[in-house]
């Protein structure tokens, strides 16, 4: 009798200090969410129309919606000369979801945002662009031989991911054009020897 006693004195112990962990747990996470969006962008950020396009864009990366991003997306594409890396191209679009499938699975099943936010919002002139951006100023060169692109508008992004992704915090300044009307995200892209790390563009430029 006593030994049953004490076994159900400690099962219960057992019990109670699982469920005071998994409610440390779920208070651990839920901080975390809230925490995020505390962190809320300033009223001229949310406002702003780029954000506004960039985050859509991010919203449709997270949905798996590739076949609409990638009308919105310009990405590089490059080949090594005897010094440095230089653009050959661009990515079509029907390589751009596909590259996107393989990246973060169909339907973006690999990616989830717990949090993602606008923190800074500014546009320069396209000369600092270069010095900002490089590579993303390359492929602007390309397809703006003549320079009627005069600003460039920078969204600087900020998540926080879960999900198959190596990225897991992360902040990244997202350039943005107006292309004959139309708002376009520049994607550094990546050369094919980079293609691994190909998936980390969306959270932080790739170097080369």
């Amino acid at each position: 009798m006593k030994c049953n006693q004490s076994f159900h004195k400690i099962y219960t112990s057992v019990i109670a200090h699982k469920s005071i962990l998994l409610l440390v747990l779920c208070f651990i996470g839920i901080a975390e969410i809230v925490f995020g969006r505390l962190r809320t962008e300033s009223p001229s950020v949310q406002e702003n129309k780029m954000v506004n396009f960039v985050k859509a864009q991010y919203a449709l990366l997270a949905e798996g919606k590739y076949d609409t991003l990638s009308e919105n997306v310009i990405e590089g594409q490059w080949r090594r000369d005897s010094k440095d890396y230089i653009t050959s191209g661009l990515i079509q679009k029907e390589d751009v979801i596909k590259q996107l499938e393989d990246d973060l699975g169909i339907g973006g099943w690999r990616l989830h945002f717990v949090t993602l936010k606008a923190i800074e919002y500014f546009s320069i002139e396209r000369k600092a662009f270069e010095t900002i951006l490089k590579r993303e100023s390359q492929i602007l060169d390309q397809i703006d031989p003549l320079r009627k692109v005069g600003t460039v508008h920078i969204v600087r992004m900020a998540g926080h991911n879960t999900g198959r992704c190596s990225i897991v915090q992360w902040d990244r300044l997202v350039p943005v054009i107006d292309r004959q009307g139309k708002y376009m995200i520049i994607m550094r892209g990546a050369p094919e020897v980079y293609s691994l790390v190909h998936n980390e563009q969306w959270f932080q430029a790739v170097k080369f």
